[in-house]
Parts: structure tokens; sequence; C-alpha cells
């Protein structure tokens, strides 16, 4: 008898952090006002009031390791049963080695054979579901801790330096959009499914020619600069998502009405409301983060799944959207 394998969601997790940082208060510290751009433009226009820091010192590893810790509890194992770990955060620790060995040490997840890095911006915790879901497929492991860490108000400190001083306006506002981003940790254990529960399908797209539309890196000096043009982004996602939703439905041979929840990147409210509109799944059966948690990266996702328990019985349609431009859309049965 042939059984096909696939993994499924076992538990999922998160990290918070206390600090509340409101992003009226950023912009009145770099004074948007010079370029026209009003104190409450993130908060009006993009619909993001407010997102979390991240202690100082703290390490993406560290909010890694929350965020597992959660996982780990809700799937109801212990850390010695993942046998892989991915760490899936934009940046690490460290070039080298794999943030996801430190994820192994503080866990104590001593049987874990597999521990590496997968970096694909924003889109980096559904790769690593991916890879997850591939490795069980192939009957390689039973059980993988996918974690992310997003400390990206490290860059924001840099970011914040350099629009103070900056006297350009299609600079500033070129650059203003990265304010929206937030610290989180995210986790999901995956598990190994006989019973057709699980990942469905993966769908992805890797459009390499729009890399320049948002970008950040480091200058000699150790300073991040980089750019979020949302007037170009914005219209290319839309064209790309429209045609690739025709491909997710029709390998997941469902419709609309079959979806019961969507779980999207969150970006601002524009992106959602039009998100729900090309899927056509009511804005009452999408999660919402981003109005209070910003856009958390890689951590968007599993801090969504976190914030809104996965039902038993419902499908789940995931969509990610990354800098390059990559789309990924996941059909999900709990």
């Amino acid at each position: 008898m042939n059984i096909h394998r696939r993994g499924y969601l076992m538990g999922v997790g998160a990290y918070l952090p206390k600090e509340i940082v409101k992003t009226r208060d950023l912009l009145e510290e770099v004074k948007s006002e010079r370029f026209g751009v009003p104190v409450d433009f993130i908060e009006r226009r993009i619909g993001i009031i407010e997102k979390r820091k991240a202690e100082e010192g703290s390490q993406p590893s560290d909010l890694a390791v929350t965020a597992g810790r959660v996982a780990i509890n809700k799937a109801g194992i212990s850390p010695l049963d993942i046998d892989c770990i991915i760490f899936c955060g934009i940046e690490g620790n460290w070039s080298e080695p794999a943030t996801a060995l430190a994820v192994q040490n503080d866990l104590e997840a001593r049987n874990a054979i597999l521990c590496f890095d997968v970096s694909n911006a924003c889109n980096g915790f559904l790769s690593g579901m991916y890879i997850a879901d591939s490795l069980i497929a192939a009957g390689r492991i039973e059980c993988a801790l996918v974690v992310t860490g997003e400390k990206t108000s490290r860059q924001i400190n840099s970011l914040m330096k350099l629009l103070k001083s900056c006297d350009d306006t299609e600079r500033f506002r070129n650059r203003v959009g990265a304010l929206t981003v937030g610290d989180a940790g995210g986790a999901t254990v995956i598990g190994t499914s006989t019973n057709g529960i699980g990942f469905k399908k993966f769908n992805s797209v890797a459009e390499g020619q729009y890399h320049k539309m948002c970008w950040y890196k480091y200058d000699d000096n150790g300073n991040a600069d980089g750019e979020m043009i949302m007037k170009e982004i914005a219209p290319t996602m839309k064209d790309l998502e429209t045609e690739m939703l025709r491909q997710t439905y029709k390998l997941l041979d469902w419709t609309a009405d079959d979806v019961d929840c969507l779980v999207s990147h969150q970006i601002g409210k524009k992106y959602h409301v039009q998100i729900a509109e090309l899927t056509g799944v009511p804005l009452e059966k999408c999660t919402k983060t981003y109005d209070l948690y910003g856009n958390l990266a890689s951590a968007s996702i599993p801090v969504n799944l976190y914030l809104n328990p996965p039902k038993k019985g419902f499908n789940y349609l995931l969509i990610g959207g990354g800098a390059s431009i990559t789309i990924y859309h996941v059909g999900l049965r709990t």
C-alpha cells in the first residue's frame, strides 16, 4: 500500500516583545513634515499604529527560542523529539555558524541531526515550511521545528540616523516605508501525517528582475541603508498574484468558498484588502495583525497563526510576499 506522507502543524508559537513603538513618534523624530509626509502617514495611510521592539542585547535566536518553546509546548512533545531545526530570519546572530545551532543548543534539542538557516526575505518562514514538508514527504525526518527571530530594530536605528540627515525628498519617501517593520519571534512544529491533514500544495514564483524595489544592505562602516518603493511593489505584486491565484486554486481543487481562513503577509491595510479581493475570501475570514505589530517580515505568518489558533477541520490559505519579488501560496488542512 502506498502511504502518502506530508507535514502537518503540531504546534505554533510566537514571541512579541513588550516594548511598544508608535509609528507617529518615529516620523516626528525624523521630522517627516519637511518632505510633506505627515507624522500620521504610516498610521493613516498604511494602517500601522504601533509595533514592538525587542530588548537591547537580545539576539534573533533569543526571539526564536522563546517562540520555539511555546510551539513545542503546544505540540505536546519534548525538544528531544525534534530531528530538524530550520531558522528562517532575514538576519541571524552571525554570518557563521548557522543560527539554527544556537536554537538547538538553547532548547537542548540534541537529537536534531539537521540544523540550518534559510534566508528568503519576508518569505523565509514559508520557505522553511516548504523544506520541512519536503523532507517529511521524502521520509528523511519525522518532526521539524521551523523558527524565526526578526530583530529589525537593529536596522531601524541606522535608518533613523539616515532619515534625520536626509535632504532629498525622493530618497526620504523611498526609505520611510521601512519604519513599518517590527520585532517578533515565530515558530511551528511540523510533524508527519498520513491521514490527509497537513500541507496540501505549495505554489511559488520568483521574479529576480524586481530586486531593486525592496532591499537593504550595510555599508563599510556597518550602517544599514535600503529602499522599499511601495508605489512600484504594490501594482507588480497585484499582477503576479492575480495570475498565480488561478494556478493555486486549480492545484488545490479549491474555490474561494473552500477557504476557511486566509493568513497573509502583513504589509498594511491596502495589501490586506487587496489580497482579500483577489482571493475572493471575505475580510472577516482574514487574519490581521499589521495595525498593532507592523510588518513582521518572516515572523508574520507564524505570529498570525499563533494569535489566531488553527481550528480542526479548516482549510487555510497561506500567502507570503517577499522582496525581489517572491510569492508563496500554501494550502493547509488542519
